[in-house]
């Protein structure tokens, strides 16, 4: 996802919940598994999944968190990420709405990484899921730059639907479109104090 605006998961969420007002509260995790690294050199993978406990007097429902992603590299150094990320309630509770029952986020990002380092980038598209399901329940952005020893361009776009939504995840806002084109000249010097200077 995008690191400031849409990450689809954020393992600090895992433990905090809401009650009924808004007021945030520790919710106890009961236990919990994780597993992560190499399958060989070309593919990764990480899983989480951790179990918290219903508070009852707070009304906080138990919920299941799991987060699975492979990653596969391709070409030289670059990559492609599939995501799936679930949070669900376990149990029925009397208080909970049905609309909170889970929230679901599937996701493929590319990141792209030249031999010569001179193009770098991330492009991707995540969806989320609930039972309540509506339009506009994505994510989407790219980022591409070219990185040479004069001349640096690069461009970037975000676009987060209005009902996007990662309860898992850090999403600063919704219903949002963000681009922006930037080029840099550098000036190189011959000087040990003062390397260069960037003209953007």
């Amino acid at each position: 996802g995008d690191s400031r605006e849409a990450q689809p998961f954020f393992s600090r969420r895992i433990g905090v919940a809401k009650d009924t007002t808004g007021a945030t509260f520790e919710n106890k995790i009961i236990a919990g598994v994780r597993l992560s690294g190499k399958v060989n050199n070309d593919l990764r993978l990480g899983f989480l999944n951790m179990q918290t406990e219903q508070d009852e007097a707070n009304q906080i429902a138990a919920n299941n968190n799991t987060v699975f992603t492979i990653q596969q590299k391709v070409f030289d150094r670059s990559n492609i990420n599939f995501i799936f990320v679930n949070r669900q309630t376990t149990g029925d509770p009397d208080f909970e709405h049905t609309q909170d029952r889970f929230n679901r986020v599937v996701g493929v990002d590319f990141n792209l990484a030249s031999k010569s380092n001179r193009w770098n980038g991330r492009t991707f598209i995540h969806n989320s899921f609930s039972p309540d399901q509506k339009n506009d329940t994505y994510s989407a952005g790219i980022n591409l730059e070219y990185n040479a020893k004069v001349h640096s361009v690069s461009y970037g776009g975000v676009r987060i639907g209005d009902n996007y939504q990662s309860d898992l995840g850090f999403i600063r806002r919704t219903g949002i479109l963000k681009n922006y084109l930037r080029y840099t000249y550098r000036i190189w010097l011959d000087s040990k104090i003062l390397r260069s200077i960037n003209l953007s």
